[in-house]
């Protein structure tokens, strides 16, 4: 299970990914600049890696916890 602090980060964080991704919508619709496009698709890739990397860290630090408890 995720704890509720993290759940609650990353839900935040996808959210505002969610607006970035609309933000990047309107860009595509309005003929916006294709460099200041992709320099958005880069932004909303590093929000998602790091909300990615949040979760993977959770479940390292738990199944490092395990393995310590079981050699013990």
């Amino acid at each position: 299970m995720i704890p509720r602090d993290l759940s609650k980060d990353v839900k935040t964080r996808l959210q505002s990914i969610g607006g970035q991704v609309n933000g990047l919508i309107k860009m595509l619709d309005k003929d916006t600049d294709p460099e200041k496009i992709l320099l958005q698709f880069k932004a909303v890739q590093k929000a998602l890696d790091k909300a990615h990397y949040l979760l993977l860290d959770e479940v390292y630090r738990k199944t490092l916890a395990i393995a310590i408890s079981e050699t013990v």
